[in-house]
């Protein structure tokens, strides 16, 4: 299961593969408190193109964008929400044909990160912001991983581990959002916490001290940090 946050953390937003998958949206009554979670009755079965298995997917800053990857097409969706991060008010714009199957993925204004197959992270730039046409490979990254988050300040990629291993790993960039030079920092093994699973999201609060996992068989954990970021710092399951 794929998820990810309001930047208030007061909305989650979950794939569910159910065949056809959809996105499915909660209600956090505690900011990053999943335990408080509420389902909404609002979720989107994403069928365009064929599609049947969707994986990752990224809401724009203002909730009123979301790109989504599909399995089956090899494509990525782009939709747009009439009213911010209610999904039940989104509409198809249209598709890229990415070539792979993409695990999960961040977009911004200028780039988008795309994890092909769970073994390269891709950094793309858009010469027109939330364009999928105007999408150009820049930079890629070896990454055995199925998801993966970029710090806003764009200095550090915390990602999961493939093969069922309950970990997180932080590595820093020489240059904010530059791959090259990539340098593993840090790591966290939540293996005596976390039942075994397959791993496929891991997201943080934009300050940094709040952390989700979330697995394949929909399950979510989240975590308050002491330290902005700093996963092998203190850390509290709420």
């Amino acid at each position: 299961m794929y998820t990810s946050f309001s930047p208030d953390g007061t909305r989650l937003y979950a794939t569910l593969h159910n065949g056809p998958d959809s996105i499915a949206q909660y209600s956090l009554s505690t900011p990053w408190d999943v335990t408080t979670a509420t389902y909404l009755s609002k979720s989107i079965t994403m069928t365009q193109n064929g599609e049947s298995q969707i994986r990752g997917h990224s809401f724009s800053p203002d909730g009123k964008k979301v790109f989504v990857s599909g399995t089956t097409s090899k494509c990525i969706y782009f939709y747009q929400l009439a009213t911010a991060w209610d999904v039940s008010t989104i509409s198809y714009v249209g598709y890229y044909p990415i070539g792979t199957t993409g695990y999960n993925f961040l977009s911004s204004d200028g780039m988008m990160f795309f994890n092909h197959t769970g073994s390269t992270l891709t950094k793309y730039l858009l010469s027109a912001p939330w364009d999928l046409s105007t999408l150009t490979p820049s930079q890629t990254l070896n990454f055995s991983t199925h998801g993966f988050y970029v710090t806003p300040d764009g200095k550090s990629i915390l990602y999961t581990r493939l093969s069922g291993q309950r970990s997180v790993i932080k590595i820093n960039l020489q240059n904010p959002y530059d791959l090259a030079g990539a340098i593993t920092s840090e790591s966290i093994d939540l293996s005596a916490i976390i039942p075994a699973a397959n791993f496929y999201a891991v997201n943080f609060s934009p300050d940094g001290l709040k952390m989700a996992w979330s697995n394949y068989t929909s399950s979510i954990w989240s975590f308050d940090l002491s330290k902005p970021f700093k996963i092998n710092a203190t850390l509290k399951i709420i």
